[in-house]
């Protein structure tokens, strides 16, 4: 790839590493509190089952509607939490790239 493509595709990162890191911060804090959520609600669903064995509860909780509900919610909120962290590391690898393009050209200078 020539220098000045690299230099604009860099360019293209840092803004966009730059610009989006308020999104991606409460991309990531839904994921951490979906993980942490998800926790709360099998206690909850759990609870329904008055009676049962604590085995018995679990497994019924893990296949209550409300349990697989808040388990789709959660795989929801990880998707968009690793779209953007992929999305992060493709911009490093671009700054990265052209970092060491420049250098390599300081060198040969």
């Amino acid at each position: 790839m020539r220098r000045d493509v690299m230099e604009l595709k860099a360019e293209d990162a840092l803004l966009y590493l730059h610009d989006n890191a308020g999104e991606q911060g409460k991309v990531r804090a839904q994921s951490d509190y979906m993980d942490a959520w998800i926790k709360s609600e099998k206690a909850r669903v759990k609870g329904l089952f008055v009676g049962l064995s604590n085995a018995a509860a679990e497994d019924e909780a893990l296949k209550h509607p409300k349990y697989l509900e808040a388990l789709k919610a959660r795989k929801e909120a990880n998707e968009a939490w690793y779209e953007v962290q992929f999305l992060r590391e493709a911009a490093r690898a671009h700054l990265d790239a052209f970092q060491t393009v420049s250098a390599n050209e300081r060198v040969n200078a």
